[in-house]
């Protein structure tokens, strides 16, 4: 829901392409540099989502298990970690390229 909502809002900021790989000096890169804007901004919330789905199933394929239930915690947190690293990693994105 949030990256929905940062992909929104930054595609009126942001110009037709957007920079999405930045070297630092630090040698060869492989990959593009540049991608559509529409693209990257509809990949995150399509990537938020996959990784959503990707949790559910999981969690419904252990939930009765003995197991999961003593990592639960744990599970959640990384779960929870994984969603606002991404949407850290969009919204750095966006600053940069605005």
């Amino acid at each position: 829901m949030l990256s929905t909502v940062v992909s929104s809002i930054a595609y009126g900021f942001l110009p037709d392409q957007m920079r999405v790989h930045w070297t630092l000096g630090m040698g060869p890169y492989y990959g593009p540099e540049f991608a559509p804007t529409n693209v990257a901004l509809t990949a995150f919330p399509l990537l938020v989502a996959v990784t959503a789905l990707g949790a559910h199933w999981g969690g419904v394929q252990v939930i009765d298990s003995e197991e999961f239930a003593a990592v639960r915690p744990y599970c959640v947190v990384a779960v929870f970690g994984m969603f606002l690293s991404l949407l850290g990693i969009q919204i750095a994105l966006v600053i940069l390229n605005v």
